[in-house]
């Protein structure tokens, strides 16, 4: 295969790549906690043997995925198992059934699920013990600024509050964070994560209850880089034809000298 037209199809499959991150991002614009996704360029280089003119080096470039993990504006739900975290690189910390692996989000939509256990989007909440978080029957929950949950029981005319966990928070910033196959869940390169957990002193007043934080995709630079994106793929198409058409030529050229 002709060098040019391998570089342009690279260039094209890039463009479908970054395509795919935009499209992602304007998809998930009113999801609760989404971070945007941007595309950046990994270059390497790669031998390429051309039968005339020997072996030559050349540039290789892969789009990889990055998250923009900055804090998207709150919204007041006046729900109380709407939760938000107040302060950046925070996350909630869930579990897929069956699946030990940890992920990490932003989206405090909590639910009590068939088992009462608080969940997120169907994956379960963990509290500091490592443990799902489970929700007695036919009571009433607080969720406090410390991630502490507490229900209030009526016994001889007194009513008691009575403590059932404490959801379990990470810190990781933004260089740690990687994206999942699963959308809105996150993973991390931090083998250690014991060193990134706050105590419950230093979590002290960050969540709150009764708001959503909104993503933080900017849908107006999305759409702006949508069409640039569009306008570079067309570009190429038309740089392939150019070149065939080219080649065409020279062959015809060379056909008639022959």
């Amino acid at each position: 295969m002709d060098i040019t037209i391998y570089q342009i199809g690279q260039s094209i499959n890039r463009l479908l790549d970054k395509q795919n991150v935009i499209t992602n991002n304007i998809a998930n614009a009113s999801t609760p906690g989404f971070k945007e996704k941007f595309a950046t360029i990994l270059t390497k280089k790669q031998r390429y043997c051309d039968i005339q003119q020997g072996q030559k080096n050349f540039l290789v470039q892969n789009v990889h995925e990055c998250i923009n993990t900055s804090a998207g504006l709150l919204k007041n739900t006046e729900r109380s198992l709407d939760l938000a975290i107040s302060k950046k690189n925070y996350w909630f910390i869930v579990k897929k059934n069956n699946d030990k692996k940890e992920y990490y989000t932003r989206n405090g939509n909590i639910h009590i699920n068939e088992k009462q256990q608080l969940n997120i989007a169907g994956n379960i909440l963990i509290g500091i013990n490592n443990k799902p978080i489970i929700i007695p029957e036919n009571i009433k929950i607080d969720i406090l600024k410390n991630g502490s949950i507490v229900c209030h029981m009526n016994k001889n005319d007194q009513n008691i509050i009575k403590n059932i966990g404490i959801i379990k928070i990470i810190h990781l910033k933004n260089h740690h964070m990687i994206p999942s196959k699963y959308g809105n869940l996150y993973t991390t390169n931090v083998i250690n994560k014991k060193k990134s957990f706050f105590k419950k002193k230093k979590i002290k007043d960050i969540i709150l209850s009764g708001f959503l934080e909104d993503s933080n995709v900017s849908l107006t630079d999305n759409m702006v880089n949508m069409i640039s994106n569009a306008r570079l793929f067309e570009m190429n198409i038309k740089l392939i034809q150019y070149y065939n058409d080219n080649e065409k030529i020279a062959n015809k050229f060379m056909n008639i000298n022959n």
